[in-house]
Formats: structure tokens, C-alpha cells, sequence
């Protein structure tokens, strides 16, 4: 990423007044082209992805297609949501344009464009959410970007799917994909493994503990709600 982007990007995050934490920080401004974000409960992974989305497409004049993943609607929309927030919070969203459902399990799509207050060039894009229920259906189109949301609860043929879509606009198209370990074994926690080192796929995996989120933990790893879900487990 060159340091014009970054600089446009750092603008959105300051009109938002986003602050990371030092986890937070080194997942967003990683420049691996899948983000893998294995995070604990209420560690900010929605939070991060919708942010990210949109500061990715907000920054990039040939995005316009973000597609935010579920195994179905409603693991979609909290990501959306936050594309969403953040979006009409910076003047960026047009709602006559956009479908958004007040029923999360239906499909939802946010039109957003680079507002006037921002120095940036005229860019503007399509955010939709996608269920991942029949992975056959996740084919017709191209995404500049995607976000896979709670992709432990995934088959792998929606990983598949994903990856396989990523790679029509190969090299400058991006994913970030986040969730939970519900278990030890299977494709995900492969796949972060994979992640941990040099492969093939460009995957970047981090691990992200629930107190990294200063939003909710203002405590950090001390924060008193932190120190009584360690005790409740």
C-alpha cells in the first residue's frame, strides 16, 4: 500500500475518532492479501472487518463490489451493520440507494461514495451481504473485496468459493475472514496454521485476544469484566 492510501485511510479513521489497540493496529495495516483474525469473544472482529471494508473500498478507485459472508444472512449483517455506521457517520452512505433490510436474515446492500469532505478521488461501491447456506450460489460475480464473517461456522467449500472469486481480480483483490476456534481440528484452525508462515495463498493469521478490544475492555487485559469471564471459565 503506498503512503498516499495510507494517509487517505488514516483521514477516515481520524474523522470516525478510531483508535486501535496495538492488536487491533498490526491485523488492519497488514498488507496480506487473506487476513485471517482468530479472535475471542468480544475481541472486535466484526468491528475490524466492517472498518475495514470501508476504508479498503473508500480507497481504491476500481472497487465495486465488497461482499461480507455468512454461513448465512444473519452471521453477515453485524459486519454490514458496522460498514453501515461508520459509513452514514461520515457522510459516505446513500440511503436511497442502498437495501437495508430491518430483518437480519435477509440480504442486505449498502451504496457508499467518497464524501466531499474527504481529499480523495470520486469512488464509489456496492457492499452486499452473502449467505453461505449453498455454496453453488457464490459464483456469479466479482468482488474487489471480501469479508468472511464467523468463518469457523463455514464449510470449507465456502472458503473455497471465496477464494476462488478473489482470484479473478488477482493480485489487488482482498479478504479478511474472522471467527472463533469452536474446535482444534478442521479447515480453520488449518487454515490460521497456514497462516502463521510462508504459503502459497498469501494467509496471514493473527490471534486476538478478547481484552485487545479498548472499546469494550478500556482495562485491557485488567479490565474487571475481563478478569471475571477468566474466573467463569
Amino acid at each position: 500500500m503506498d503512503e498516499e492510501r495510507k494517509q487517505r485511510i488514516t483521514d477516515i479513521l481520524e474523522a470516525l475518532n478510531i483508535h486501535f489497540s496495538e492488536e487491533q493496529s498490526e491485523i488492519f495495516w497488514d498488507g496480506a492479501r487473506n487476513l485471517v483474525m482468530a479472535g475471542g469473544e468480544g475481541s472486535g472482529k466484526s468491528y475490524l472487518g466492517g472498518l475495514w471494508a470501508l476504508c479498503m473500498g473508500l480507497t481504491d478507485p476500481r472497487t465495486k463490489l465488497v461482499w461480507i459472508i455468512g454461513a448465512d444472512m444473519e452471521d453477515a449483517r453485524k459486519e454490514m451493520d458496522y460498514l453501515i455506521e461508520f459509513a452514514a457517520e461520515l457522510g459516505a452512505l446513500d440511503r436511497k440507494g442502498s437495501t437495508i433490510s430491518t430483518h437480519t436474515d435477509q440480504r442486505c446492500r449498502a451504496h457508499v461514495y467518497v464524501p466531499a469532505t474527504l481529499q480523495s478521488p470520486a469512488i464509489d461501491f456496492y457492499a452486499e451481504t452473502v449467505s453461505g447456506y449453498d455454496p453453488l450460489k457464490i459464483g456469479r460475480e466479482e468482488p474487489d473485496y471480501l469479508i468472511g464473517c464467523e468463518v469457523s461456522r463455514w464449510s470449507i467449500e465456502v472458503w473455497q468459493r471465496s477464494q476462488g472469486r478473489l482470484a479473478r481480480k488477482y493480485p489487488r483483490s482482498r479478504g479478511f475472514f474472522s471467527g472463533s476456534f469452536e474446535t482444534s481440528s478442521g479447515w480453520f484452525p488449518e487454515v490460521f496454521n497456514m497462516g502463521q508462515g510462508p504459503n502459497t495463498l498469501d494467509v496471514k493469521s493473527f490471534s486476538v485476544p478478547s481484552h485487545a478490544n479498548p472499546v469494550l475492555y478500556p482495562g485491557g487485559a485488567s479490565d474487571p469484566a475481563i478478569l471475571m469471564l477468566q474466573d467463569s471459565m
